[in-house]
């Protein structure tokens, strides 16, 4: 289903040499000629996308953890990548955190989906991420779940529910010899 988001994810990481964890996520946005902009946003929005005709700017909320910024500029980066074409007419997304819960159509609800899926694409690709838990699992034994996870999170600069996230979608906790 998320195939397509996959391989645009896998691509741009390709067409700037990011291949190692973490990725720069602040980077690979301004290669891209994209503006980012740490605001105060309020408890209630994370990220932002604006594009005026050829100019586009990332906003992001300041106060808000490292690891939930990282998510929120790889969030508003699949937006501007998967979505502005959808939306030539909207100039704005806001995305809010509580937002997620009452979407006011399909279409927003798919939209922030695949930004979701895109982000966790971007920020956790999956060569990368078996490499980094092969490389793990390789150099300690009586390892617990959650300390794979914390540790894999930690490396990749995202939150533990995301890399569980990942991980559980990869199936590599599942497989994993006990």
């Amino acid at each position: 289903m998320f195939e397509k988001i996959e391989i645009l994810a896998v691509e741009l990481l390709g067409q700037f040499g990011y291949m190692e964890a973490p990725i720069p996520i602040k980077k690979l946005i301004k290669n891209l000629g994209i503006e980012i902009k740490p605001e105060y946003l309020g408890d209630e929005i994370s990220g932002l996308l604006v594009i005026e005709d050829k100019r586009t700017i990332i906003g992001y909320n300041s106060s808000e953890p490292t690891v939930r910024q990282r998510f929120t500029l790889a969030h508003e980066l699949g937006h501007h990548i998967l979505h502005r074409s959808e939306s030539s007419n909207e100039k704005l997304f806001v995305d809010k955190i509580m937002y997620r819960k009452n979407f006011t159509s399909k279409k927003e609800k798919k939209q922030e989906m695949e930004a979701n899926v895109f982000a966790s694409r971007i920020l956790m690709p999956e060569n990368l991420v078996k490499s980094e838990f092969n490389k793990i699992l390789d150099s300690l034994d009586h390892l617990t779940e959650e300390d794979i996870i914390n540790r894999m999170a930690s490396i990749f600069k995202v939150s533990s529910i995301s890399m569980t996230y990942r991980l559980s979608n990869l199936n590599l906790l599942e497989n994993r010899v006990h």
